[in-house]
């Protein structure tokens, strides 16, 4: 595409950029809902997402590269909003399917859903810096299961004195 044509649909290289970073929020929000789907169980839904978000910042780094340099760009006040917005918008669905699986008994009454789907995005963090810096060995598919392990068994319901972890289709 050339340079006259970009210039059709955004007035500078500023709207182009805000224009790429919204599209780069909007797709991780439209493939998370994708591999959700058809989950009855909310944490199943979870892990798909996290599986799907762990194969594609493998895969395909480029928009993890858009976000780290919008982190950096952050005190530019539109930049900030984007970001702003797409992380609030994405906790907020990692927070509404642990809220269902609270209601469902499938993880501890106790939890905080808040804090537990901003931990979920810090995980999420975590992978990003692995792909970006080339460091994929650190974090293999066994790493990432049991990563997926571990946040099972923090949110897990107390039965007794022990934490059972959530089963998987219940």
């Amino acid at each position: 595409m050339g340079e006259p044509t970009l210039y059709r649909y955004f007035s500078d290289k500023r709207a182009l950029y805000l224009g790429v970073l919204q599209r780069c929020r909007d797709y991780v929000l439209t493939e998370w809902s994708r591999a959700g789907d058809g989950h009855s169980n909310p944490l199943q839904a979870l892990d798909a997402m996290g599986a799907w978000y762990f194969e594609n910042a493998r895969r395909d780094p480029d928009p993890l590269r858009v976000r780290v340099r919008a982190q950096a760009d952050s005190q530019e006040d539109a930049t900030q909003e984007l970001l702003r917005d797409g992380y609030q918008r994405i906790a907020q669905f990692v927070r509404d399917l642990l809220a269902q699986a609270k209601e469902q008994g499938l993880i501890d009454a106790e939890v905080d859903v808040d804090a537990a789907a901003w931990l979920f995005m810090a995980v999420g963090q975590a992978i990003d810096l692995v792909a970006l810096l080339g460091m994929e060995e650190r974090l293999d598919d066994d790493g990432f299961s049991g990563i997926q392990r571990l946040f099972a068994r923090a949110l897990a319901p107390v039965v007794g004195a022990v934490r059972e972890p959530p089963l998987q289709g219940r």
